[in-house]
C-alpha cells in the first residue's frame, strides 16, 4: 500500500488537474483539512484557491522528487528540448537584454526595421507614430514590437483598428509571419458569438487579440459595448479610470491618417473617426499609429492628431510657437524614413535597398467629341460658380462648399471615363427636373463631411457623390446641361482616346509578339463605374475573362483575399495578367511579388493618394525596377497641369522626402477654374518633414543584443528542429523525414491532440514540406513552411514540455507511457575540466501582489566533484562548461559513484 505524502506548507500538490504550492493548512474537526493553494501553472501563476482536501476528487501531494533517480535518464536531445522550451518562453515585465522577436517569426529583418523596435522597447509606455514611407514594411516593424511585448508578458489584450478592407490581411500577416492569432470582430462575428454564448455576450471580451474596422467600432452599439469593457469613474480624461490596470494593453491604429481631424478654411474639425479614437484611446496603456501620410497640411489638425497618440506631450489647444522644441518633442514619438533620396534607407554598405522607380506619361490627344464635351463642361462649371457668387450670404458657406464638391465630382468623372461621367450627368439632370428642393445646412455639412472622408465601400462612395450632385440648385437649369447629357449618352460605351492608348500599351508591354508574357499590371481608377467600363473595353478587345481580376471597396473579405492571392500567384501557372482596382480597395494591399507595372487611368488630385497607389507595387519585397504610367491629354490645359503636379510630387519625394496634402485643395480649386495669386504651396514646414534620426549606433548595439540573445537562449535552427522532433518522438508520432533538398524536411504526421494544427500547414494537409533554415526564409520553396519558435506547431511542442515540468509521466491523454525524467548525462571535454560536473537548473520567478510575473528565468548552478567534495562552480566557468557540453551519453554503470556523492551532499546543494 502506497504511503501518502504529508500535507505541509511548501509542498507541491495536484488538484483539479492543475499544479499548486501549499501555502497554508488548517486542520479542523471532522476530520476536515482546509488547504490554501497557490497556482504554479504558467497561465495562472499566483492565483489562489482554498479547498477542503477530503472533498477533492483528485487532491494529491506530490513526492519530493526535486532530485531524480539516476537510473532513469532522458537522452541529451530530449533534456535540452525541455530546457529550451522553458527558456524560450520565459516572461519578464522588467527590462531585459534579450530580444527574441526577430527569431520568433518567418520574416527576414532589414537593418532599418530594427529602429522602431529599439525606440518602442526603450519606453515604459509606448506612444509611437510609425510614419515610414509607403511600402517600407510598417506591418513587419509593428509586428515585431507586438511580438516582443507578448513574449515578455508585458501585454496581453490588443486591438488592431484598420480600414475594413485590411482586416483579413492583418489577421493573415500576424498569423503567418509571427504566429500570433487574432480574431476579427464585425457584424457576422457578433451574430455567431450570440448564437453560441447568448445575446448578452460582449464580443470585445471574447478573445485577447482582436481586429476591427474603425467604421464598425464607431457605430453606436459596438462602441457602447466596447466602453463597457472597462468601467469609467466620473472623473474626466485619462485619470478617470478606476482600475489600477487598463483593461486593454495596446491599440494599433493602421492607416491612421483616416482619423486625422479634417482641415477647414481657418481651423479643423473632428471627423467621426477622430471622435472614435478620442473616446477609446484612454483605455489603452500603449498606442502605435501607422501611416505614411501623417500630416494633412494643417498644423493645428496635426497636433490634434498627435494628442490622440500622446496627450502627455501634445495639446490641441496649445500654441506651439517654438519650432525647434516642437520638432524635438515630435522626434520622441515619431519615426519616419523614406525609400529613396538622400535620406532613403540603405544597407550597411550604403547601397539603396529599393529598386528604381520611373514615372512616365502616356500622351494622348482628345478627339473632337471629347474636346467639345470638356469645353462644354468647363463652361457649365464657370456658369454655376458665377451664379453661386451672386447668391445670398445666409447659407453661402455650406452651399458653396457643396456646390464645389459636386462640380469637382463632375470634373473628375469626366477625366476618368465616358461611363463615369454619363452616370453623374444623368443623376444631375434627373435631380434638376424634379420639383425645387431645399437642403438644410446640417444636411449639407453631413454630406460634405462624408465626402471629405475616404470611403471603404465604392457603392457607398457613389451614393455620397450622387447625393452631392443632387444638391446642385434646381433653379439653374440650362441648355448646356441638356447638351452634356446628350453627348455623354452617345459616348458612354464607346472607347475613348485613353482606352485606345491603354489597349496599345497592353499589346506593346504584355503581348509584344502577340503572345502573353509573364508580366502583370495593376490599373487604378478612382471610380467603380470606370472600372466596369474598362473591364468591358478589355473584353471587347479580345482579352479573356480569366486574365482580368477586379478589386473594389465593399466586396466580401474572402473574395478580396482570393483575388489578391490569384494575382500574387506564379504567372507561369496562372493566366491572370491584369488587375483593375479602385482607390477604396488600394490601402495596405501588397501586389509586388510578380508585378512591376502600374497605370493610373486618371491622376488623383490628392498627391498622397497617388503615392498610396504606387506603394502597392513599390514596396518591401519588390525585386525589379518599377514603372508607373499615367495619361496626359496634350490638347487639354487641365490635364497638362496635372502632369506638372506629378512631376513636382516626384521631385519633392526625392528632395524633401515628404508630400504636402494641402496641394490637393489647391488642385481642386485650379481644376474648377480658380486662379491662385501664388504658386502652389508644395513644400511643407521643414520642421515636420526633415526629421533625421541617426540610429546607426543604436542599431549596432541592438544587433549585438540580438546575437547575445541567440547565444544565451541557444536559438539556432538546429535547436528549434530538435525541440519539435523530440516532442514528436515522445508522443509516438513520426519524426521529420529528409527530402532531396537538404534545407527541407517532410512533416508526415501530427500527434493525437494536435489535429487542429492541420490548418496551420500549407494547403491544410499532410505531408507538409517544412524548413528551419534561415537562409531560405525570405524565398522558400513554393508550398513550403518555415517553422520558427512562435509557429503554432512549435508552440504546441513547447507547451507539451512545459506542461510536464511538474510531472514524470507525459500527458496521459496521449496514451504515451514514455517518461520525461528531466535528468540526463552528457560529456564534457577534458580540456575544459578533468572532474565530473553536476549541473542543476532552477526556474526562478518573482511575482507582484497582483500575481503578475515580474521576471522569470531559468537559472543554472554547477558543482564539480574533487577528492570526494562537491565544489560550486563560478558563473563565468559555468557558462564555459555549458557551451562545451557534448550530447554524448555515458554508460550508466559509471554513474553510481556520482549519484552517491550527490546524495551525500544534498543539504549543501539545497542551501546553495
Amino acid at each position: 500500500m502506497a504511503v501518502s505524502e504529508p500535507v505541509e506548507i511548501g509542498r507541491i500538490a495536484r488538484a483539479r488537474e492543475r499544479i499548486w504550492m501549499i501555502t497554508d493548512v488548517d486542520v479542523a474537526e471532522g476530520p476536515a483539512t482546509w488547504v490554501t493553494l497557490e497556482s504554479l501553472q504558467d497561465d495562472s501563476l499566483g492565483q489562489t484557491l482554498e479547498v477542503l482536501k477530503e472533498r477533492e476528487a483528485d487532491f494529491e501531494v506530490l513526492p519530493e522528487e526535486w532530485l531524480h533517480d539516476f537510473e532513469q535518464l532522458d537522452t541529451p536531445e530530449v533534456f535540452d528540448s525541455f530546457l529550451y522550451a522553458l527558456r524560450w518562453q520565459t516572461q519578464s515585465l522588467l527590462p531585459q537584454e534579450t530580444i527574441r522577436a526577430p527569431y520568433f517569426g518567418s520574416v527576414s529583418i532589414r537593418e532599418y526595421q530594427l529602429e522602431p523596435v529599439i525606440k518602442a522597447l526603450a519606453k515604459p509606455r509606448i506612444h509611437l507614430l510609425l510614419a515610414d514611407d509607403v511600402g517600407l514594411g510598417k506591418t513587419i516593424e509593428s509586428g515585431m514590437i507586438l511580438q516582443e511585448l507578448l513574449l515578455s508578458g508585458k501585454i496581453r489584450r490588443i486591438l488592431i483598428l484598420c480600414p475594413a478592407s485590411l482586416r483579413w490581411q492583418w489577421k493573415w500577416e500576424m498569423e503567418e509571419k509571427f504566429g500570433v492569432e487574432f480574431r476579427i470582430i464585425d457584424r457576422k462575428a457578433v451574430a455567431d458569438l450570440k448564437k453560441e454564448y447568448g445575446v448578452n455576450v460582449n464580443p470585445w471580451l471574447s478573445f485577447p487579440r482582436l481586429i476591427a474596422s474603425f467604421d464598425y467600432l464607431k457605430m453606436e452599439t459596438p462602441l457602447q459595448l466596447f466602453k463597457t469593457t472597462q468601467p469609467i469613474s466620473s472623473g474626466a480624461g485619462e485619470a478617470g479610470f478606476q482600475s489600477p490596470f487598463k483593461k486593454w494593453d495596446l491599440l494599433l491604429l493602421d492607416e491612421a491618417h483616416n482619423c486625422i481631424p479634417q482641415p477647414t478654411k481657418n481651423y479643423f474639425c473632428d471627423s467621426d473617426r477622430t471622435r472614435l479614437i478620442r473616446d477609446i484611446a484612454p483605455l489603452f496603456e500603449h498606442r502605435i499609429f501607422l501611416t505614411a501620410t501623417p500630416h494633412n497640411g494643417k498644423r493645428e489638425a496635426f497636433i490634434a492628431f498627435l494628442e490622440l497618440l500622446d496627450p502627455y506631450r501634445f495639446n490641441r489647444y496649445e500654441q506651439h510657437t517654438d519650432s525647434e522644441r516642437f520638432k524635438k518633442t515630435l522626434e520622441e514619438v515619431m519615426i519616419r524614413r523614406m525609400k529613396r533620396g538622400p535620406n532613403g534607407v540603405k544597407d550597411p554598405l550604403g547601397k539603396p535597398l529599393f529598386p528604381e522607380r520611373a514615372i512616365r506619361a502616356l500622351e494622348i490627344t482628345s478627339e473632337a467629341e471629347e474636346e467639345r464635351m470638356f469645353n462644354l463642361l468647363d463652361r457649365y462649371i464657370q456658369t454655376r460658380l458665377r451664379l453661386s457668387r451672386d447668391a445670398s450670404q445666409e447659407t453661402k458657406s455650406d452651399q458653396t462648399r457643396s456646390l464645389e464638391f459636386a462640380l469637382t465630382i463632375l470634373k473628375k468623372r469626366a477625366l476618368s471615363s465616358p461611363l463615369a461621367f454619363h452616370r453623374s450627368v444623368e443623376v444631375h439632370q434627373n435631380s434638376v427636373r424634379k420639383e425645387s428642393q431645399s437642403f438644410s445646412a446640417s444636411y449639407l455639412k453631413q454630406l460634405n463631411r462624408h465626402y471629405s472622408e475616404d470611403q471603404d465601400d465604392d457603392l457607398e462612395k457613389r451614393e455620397v457623390e450622387d447625393a452631392l450632385i443632387e444638391t446642385l440648385s434646381t433653379d439653374h437649369w440650362s441648355e448646356d446641361l441638356d447638351l452634356l447629357y446628350s453627348l455623354s449618352e452617345s459616348r458612354k460605351n464607346k472607347p475613348d482616346s485613353k482606352c485606345a492608348a491603354l489597349l496599345e500599351w497592353i499589346d506593346a508591354y504584355m503581348k509584344p509578339d502577340s503572345r502573353w508574357n509573364a508580366e502583370r499590371v495593376v490599373i487604378f481608377t478612382e471610380f467603380l463605374d470606370t472600372l466596369d467600363y474598362t473591364r468591358e473595353q478589355l473584353l471587347t478587345h479580345g482579352i479573356n475573362e480569366e486574365q482580368i481580376l477586379c478589386l473594389y471597396g465593399g466586396m466580401e473579405d474572402r473574395e478580396r483575399e482570393t483575388i489578391k492571392s490569384a494575382f500574387e500567384s506564379n504567372p507561369e501557372r496562372s493566366p491572370v495578367r491584369i488587375l483593375l482596382a479602385t482607390d477604396a480597395a488600394s490601402e495596405g494591399i501588397n501586389l509586388q511579388k510578380h508585378c512591376r507595372y502600374m497605370i493610373h487611368l486618371e491622376i488623383p488630385w490628392n498627391p498622397t493618394r497617388l503615392e498610396q497607389r504606387m506603394g502597392r507595387v513599390d514596396r518591401y519585397g519588390q525585386q525589379r525596377d518599377i514603372t508607373i504610367f499615367h495619361f496626359v491629354y496634350t490638347n487639354r490645359e487641365d490635364s497638362r497641369f496635372l502632369q506638372t503636379i506629378v512631376n513636382k510630387v516626384n521631385q519633392i519625394q526625392e528632395d524633401l522626402q515628404s508630400l504636402n496634402p494641402v496641394i490637393a485643395e489647391e488642385i481642386s480649386r485650379r481644376m474648377l477654374g480658380y486662379r491662385s495669386q501664388e504658386d502652389l504651396p508644395l513644400f511643407v514646414n521643414e520642421s515636420l518633414v526633415k526629421e533625421r534620426i541617426k540610429a546607426k549606433t543604436e542599431v549596432s548595439r541592438f544587433r549585438q543584443r540580438l546575437e547575445e540573445t541567440r547565444n544565451k537562449l541557444s536559438l539556432s535552427p538546429e535547436n528549434v528542429r530538435m525541440v519539435l522532433n523530440s516532442a514528436l518522438r515522445l508522443l509516438r508520432s513520426s519524426e521529420l523525414q529528409p527530402t532531396d533538398n537538404p534545407a527541407y524536411e517532410q512533416l508526415t504526421q501530427l500527434p493525437k491532440g494536435w489535429q487542429d494544427l492541420i490548418r496551420a500547414l500549407p494547403d491544410g494537409r499532410l505531408p507538409a514540406t517544412v524548413t528551419f533554415d534561415e537562409s531560405v526564409r525570405e524565398n522558400p520553396l513554393e508550398g513550403s513552411l518555415f517553422l520558427h519558435p512562435n509557429h503554432p506547431i512549435l508552440k504546441r511542442a513547447m507547451a507539451f514540455f512545459r506542461s510536464n515540468q511538474w510531472s514524470k509521466k507525459i500527458d496521459q491523454k496521449t496514451h504515451s507511457h514514455q517518461s520525461l525524467n528531466r535528468v540526463t548525462v552528457k560529456s564534457v571535454p577534458a580540456s575544459v575540466t578533468a572532474h565530473p560536473v553536476f549541473l542543476l537548473y532552477l526556474k526562478g520567478l518573482i511575482l507582484n501582489e497582483f500575481g503578475q510575473v515580474l521576471t522569470e528565468e531559468i537559472l543554472a548552478m554547477g558543482f564539480t566533484f574533487s577528492e570526494g567534495l562537491l565544489i560550486p562552480i563560478e558563473p563565468g566557468f559555468l557558462s564555459e562548461i555549458e557551451r562545451a557540453l557534448i550530447r554524448k551519453e555515458r554508460p550508466l554503470d559509471e554513474l553510481s559513484s556520482v549519484r552517491s556523492l550527490v546524495m551525500s551532499n544534498l543539504k549543501m546543494i539545497h542551501l546553495a
